[in-house]
């Protein structure tokens, strides 16, 4: 005797209309897409790798600004400087899940200026852990350039130094060297000024737990309008010929792919922030 009995005829009619509706095929494609999207951002998070990444804080002083009228003399050594005088902060940091030794260090990572304008002062200001041990070398500051190196950067190690350059607050600030395994010194971009020191460990953190939240809530939409369909052979909505019936139909069927899209977006697109903050 079988156990499962067939689908009364009108049970089966809504799920053939439910496979048919060309909306739950448009949900099902998205679904698709995402689950593929999120299968390769996952395998790559657990892929071991190294990626070292380096960030210039945008907001940058001018310490002296050539040209304003002012008693302040500033003396590099026993020179007196006439350039201005801009200070930046830098963040150097391993990304990546695999550690960063200097045995993987193929070539020399320096930080330099361009154009080149002479660096009069570097100082770490913070790391994430004392077992780091950031070093600086200082032999080249009249080329505009500044040696780092390390013992040891595990995931999320790094360190913020300080560099103050006789140059204006345009000069570019980059960084360069070879990384076993890795092909470039990662330089990303920020959306613009960085949040204060005191929201920096929650800046990051808040936007994954926004993107999270818009993804799930974006899949819990598409799978109600489903469940939805399934049990009463209909969509949520209002007669299709009136206006508020369309745009309600646009609300279920364009919300969920939204939220979904817009999670996605933030969760790819964050902002560089380093883990231990500026």
């Amino acid at each position: 005797m079988n156990q499962y009995p067939l689908p009364l005829p009108n049970e089966r009619s809504r799920l053939m209309r439910l496979f048919q509706n060309p909306i739950i095929g448009m949900i099902g494609s998205a679904a698709g897409v995402i689950g593929l999207i999120l299968t390769i951002y996952f395998a790559h998070q657990s892929t071991k790798r190294r990626n070292l990444v380096f960030y210039v804080n945008p907001a940058q002083a001018v310490v002296v600004k050539t040209g304003e009228a002012s008693r302040l003399r500033v003396l590099y050594g026993n020179e007196e400087l006439t350039s201005d005088v801009t200070a930046a902060q830098v963040a150097i940091w391993n990304d990546g899940n695999e550690s960063i030794r200097p045995e993987n260090i193929l070539q020399e990572i320096m930080i330099r200026t361009v154009p080149a304008v002479p660096i009069l002062e570097a100082t770490v200001r913070k790391t994430s852990r004392p077992v780091v041990s950031f070093a600086l070398d200082h032999s080249q500051f009249a080329h505009g350039e500044l040696g780092v190196s390390w013992n040891i950067l595990e995931h999320d190690d790094g360190a913020v130094i300080q560099l103050v350059y006789a140059g204006p607050p345009t000069t570019k600030i980059e960084a360069s060297g070879v990384v076993e395994g890795q092909q470039n010194i990662d330089h990303p971009h920020g959306w613009g000024t960085k949040p204060s020191e005191d929201d920096q460990k929650l800046y990051t953190p808040t936007l994954k737990l926004m993107a999270w939240t818009m993804i799930v809530l974006g899949a819990m939409m598409a799978l109600s309008v489903s469940i939805r369909f399934v049990r009463t052979g209909r969509l949520p909505v209002l007669p299709t010929r009136s206006f508020p019936g369309f745009m309600v139909r646009s609300v279920f069927v364009v919300g969920p792919l939204f939220y979904i899209g817009m999670g996605l977006f933030l969760l790819f697109k964050l902002p560089p922030t380093p883990p231990f903050g500026f």
